[in-house]
């Protein structure tokens, strides 16, 4: 299926144009994630709680959205944890919903 093929049926499937960030930016972390990363700033523990978040974000959302836009750079800026984290969210957007990957 092609890409545009792919967003159009997201499109129809959802009756959505909301393309969502998918940025693991701390600075922006909800509460409830911000009060673990405050406590814990090992850098293999905030990228599980950042996968978290992001988790959470596709499960809430897949049903509203026509596509998902990480940014490539909020993940890079993790080191080689950031690149398993975007690996990690990748796998966990459902097939039927196209990926702009924001690099």
């Amino acid at each position: 299926m092609t890409f545009v093929a792919k967003l159009n049926d997201a499109i129809d499937r959802n009756q959505s144009i909301w393309c969502l960030g998918l940025d693991p930016n701390p600075e922006v972390m909800p509460e409830q994630y911000r009060r673990l990363y405050d406590r814990d700033s090992h850098h293999l523990h905030v990228v599980e709680i950042l996968w978290d978040w992001m988790q959470t974000i596709i499960e809430q959302t897949a049903d509203l959205v026509c596509a998902y836009k990480p940014t490539l750079g909020f993940y890079t800026a993790l080191g080689a944890p950031g690149f398993d984290l975007l690996t990690k969210t990748l796998g966990a957007i459902p097939d039927g919903i196209p990926v702009i990957l924001d690099a």
